[in-house]
């Protein structure tokens, strides 16, 4: 089994178990992770090419317009990937965490 494929599903495995989103696949040998029945996708990069990584990254405004790159390279587990991504697609995101997480807290009186 290949490094890619490996981390691939060590990928999808931690998003479905720590969002709840079902159906979280790799595809096999290409680093690109499908996100259920989602508009999520996301493109896994192993290199440690920095210039590999960065054409991956300049592809999120054109052909990987909205997806997410993962960087899985000098990360010892799983939780340690970096995720890249433009302004547009992240900021829905934290607006979301922001409403359901960290405001209803706020209203509770809780500090962080």
């Amino acid at each position: 089994m290949s490094v890619l494929h490996v981390k691939s599903a060590s990928l999808a495995r931690y998003i479905g178990s720590h969002t709840g989103i079902i159906n979280v696949t790799p595809e096999r040998g290409t680093g690109r992770i499908n996100v259920g029945r989602t508009p999520y996708r996301m493109l896994l990069t192993t290199s440690r090419s920095h210039n590999k990584t960065l054409e991956a990254i300049n592809d999120l405004r054109g052909s990987l317009k909205g997806w997410f790159v993962v960087k899985s390279y000098g990360a010892e587990r799983t939780e340690d990937f970096i995720v890249s991504m433009t302004l547009e697609t992240f900021a829905p995101l934290l607006e979301a965490h922001y409403r359901t997480v960290v405001l209803p807290r706020l209203q509770k009186g809780e500090t962080n």
